[in-house]
């Protein structure tokens, strides 16, 4: 057995921007219950950054979230957050647990937000 420990990003913050240096590793959404542990022999980590994903990719997502607008992800069930993570990681079903916490490029102040998901092997 082999079981990992997952960080706990900072707490939701009102603003997200580059402005905001308080949002840098804020959790803007996850599914009701993300684990704090997960065993690596039943389950795959999955984790990238939004500005990293191919731009086939990014389309979709587009198509999802309008606009990418990621605060508005807070709103959405944890189906929706599911099938985000699942476009976004191109996997044949959705993960079982996804997490997405706030970044910004500190050379260029762009938001680059990680997509994390846990899905069974």
């Amino acid at each position: 057995m082999s079981k990992h420990t997952l960080r706990m990003p900072k707490p939701k913050v009102w603003n997200y921007s580059y402005s905001n240096r308080s949002s840098q590793g804020a959790l803007i959404t996850q599914t009701s219950r993300f684990p704090k542990t997960f065993d690596s022999e039943k389950m795959d980590y999955l984790s990238i950054y939004s500005d990293r994903m191919p731009s086939h990719v990014q389309d979709k997502i587009r198509k999802i979230t309008t606009r990418m607008n990621w605060q508005d992800m807070q709103s959405k069930s944890d189906k929706e957050l599911q099938h985000f993570a699942q476009v976004a990681f191109e996997l044949n079903r959705p993960p079982q647990h996804v997490r997405l916490i706030y970044y910004y490029n500190v050379s260029n102040g762009y938001c680059c937000p990680v997509v994390i998901a846990l899905k069974r092997k």
